[in-house]
């Protein structure tokens, strides 16, 4: 790993390139039974866990959840996840240069993207399949754009400042946003419209001389929420707003999140902590916390996904 690793805001991956390989693995998910999977999925939540060098599953519901399932295969530093809408699974494997794919009954990878893959920090999925990945090594390659179904590279961004990538999202219209990280440690938003590779700075107010945000998700009304690891809190801007007119969860150090599919709870992974904490979205008000099983939190995901 290079000089990038000593970033704050991925300390739990310069861990994860020297993990303890003689802890005992917790075990892989097993594929549903046929009764299994001819109901419904129940919701999931899909926690990375670089330390653990795995991905954790849990019920969405429930107190004091333990893991149903653990993902170790084709798992190498895992950061950013994303659900598409079929349910799928993708894990950017920060350390592997991978980002793996996953069907519901969570076995084996179904797909494998490594081609322009350069320490992968952040994924994300459109409505019509189109993966986006954000490479955290790579000013020329900041972030590269998989067409359903293609093995290379279909579009590539290019970071528009010194700066590199470490988080995005997408909003209802499937244009693009993407965080980078300059070198005076603050978190700048650029905004690329659908099938565009020239973005636009979009200069929120963060509210600190250096900040981090890592993640951003877009809700049904179209606020934009952001999770600012240095305040430490979440934070909503109004569409067209650059300051937050509200700011809740002000605790240990937020980092990727996701709404259920209802966007009435948000799981935040909180890396200072080692948790998953849930939060009534509305409310603002702190649910309960996941623990159970982690010895680290990153990247978070909810299957069903939440619209766009």
């Amino acid at each position: 790993m290079n000089r990038s690793r000593c970033v704050a805001g991925l300390a739990l991956l310069v861990s994860a390139c020297s993990m303890r390989t003689n802890a005992p693995l917790p075990p892989i998910a097993q594929a549903p039974t046929a009764a299994a999977s001819s109901a419904a999925a129940p919701p999931r939540l899909y926690v990375s866990d670089p330390l653990a060098n795995a991905v954790l599953v849990y019920a969405t519901n429930g107190k004091m959840q333990q893991p149903i399932a653990t993902i170790r295969k084709g798992i190498a530093g895992p950061a950013g996840l994303a659900i598409d809408s079929a349910g799928n699974l993708y894990v950017a494997n920060t350390v592997g240069n991978s980002v793996t794919e996953y069907g519901k009954n969570l076995g084996s990878p179904i797909e494998r993207y490594v081609t322009g893959v350069v320490g992968p920090v952040a994924v994300a999925v459109d409505d019509g399949g189109e993966l986006y990945v954000a490479n955290f090594d790579s000013f020329a390659q900041a972030v590269v754009e998989f067409a359903p179904g293609g093995s290379t590279p279909s579009g590539v961004i290019s970071a528009p400042c010194g700066c590199y990538p470490i988080g995005l999202t997408l909003d209802a219209s499937q244009d693009l946003y993407v965080a980078y990280d300059n070198f005076y440690s603050q978190t700048v938003v650029y905004e690329y419209p659908y099938g565009s590779t020239i973005g636009t700075l979009v200069n929120l107010q963060l509210g600190a001389t250096r900040w981090e945000t890592p993640g951003l998700a877009f809700d049904r009304a179209s606020n934009l929420l952001v999770s600012n690891a240095t305040l430490p809190g979440m934070q909503i801007f109004e569409p067209g707003r650059l300051r937050a007119h509200h700011i809740f969860g002000r605790r240990g150090s937020p980092r990727f999140f996701a709404f259920d599919s209802s966007e009435r709870n948000l799981f935040v992974a909180d890396s200072q902590n080692s948790a998953v904490e849930v939060y009534g979205y509305a409310s603002g008000k702190l649910i309960k916390t996941i623990t159970g099983g982690l010895q680290s939190a990153y990247g978070v995901a909810v299957s069903p996904r939440a619209p766009f």
